[in-house]
């Protein structure tokens, strides 16, 4: 048992973000691949079950706990993968196989008609950690999606001029409007960015 929190304790310290891996296993390399190269010295959370044991390497790593909460409607690995990061107070980095399914989820998108760059990538990472821990010092009833919306808009002023067309590539989730039960703790927004 002490291990147990031992190993809890170091994920929520190092636990930079969690993977939302595609259906097809053509891709897994190279998102991994990917991850991997940019994050040496940090973990990237997995929802457990999700991959085969042979594609969970660092810094892929699976968070041993079960998911607090389920979205309706949604796949097991989509809302086991969002109850997590809602926990841990930490982005999802998603296969683009899920843009869809996840973009009817987002009270707040960003549309751009380019991908991210790799600069803009981990930066906007960064910023959609914050939005959970900055919105968690405010009472309940001023953390729904009303307040979502305006710390994003507030937050992501960088992309006013090009945003509003072409793909999903940044979003913020509120899961109190999608949950089937309500857990014993606050449920907080979860930031969402596409690996393109």
């Amino acid at each position: 048992m002490e291990q147990e929190v031992h190993r809890i304790i170091y994920l929520a310290k190092n636990l930079k973000a969690f993977y939302l891996p595609g259906r097809d296993e053509r891709r897994w390399e190279g998102e991994i691949k990917e991850l991997s190269g940019r994050f040496r010295y940090r973990r990237v959370g997995i929802f457990p079950g999700t991959l085969p044991p042979k594609w969970i390497k660092p810094p892929l790593t699976e968070v041993p706990s079960p998911a607090p909460f389920r979205l309706r409607e949604a796949p097991p690995v989509v809302s086991g993968t969002l109850s997590l990061s809602s926990l841990f107070m930490t982005p999802v980095i998603s296969s683009p196989c899920w843009r869809e399914l996840l973009e009817e989820l987002m009270c707040y998108r960003i549309h751009l008609r380019r991908p991210l760059s790799r600069r803009e990538f981990q930066f906007n990472l960064r910023l959609l950690t914050y939005i959970p821990v900055d919105l968690s010092d405010r009472p309940l009833a001023e953390r729904g999606r009303e307040a979502i919306i305006k710390d994003c808009e507030k937050r992501f002023w960088r992309f006013r001029e090009e945003a509003g067309e072409g793909e999903v590539r940044i979003g913020v989730i509120d899961p109190t409007e999608y949950a089937e039960e309500a857990p014993g703790w606050a449920l907080n927004p979860v930031g969402v960015i596409f690996l393109d």
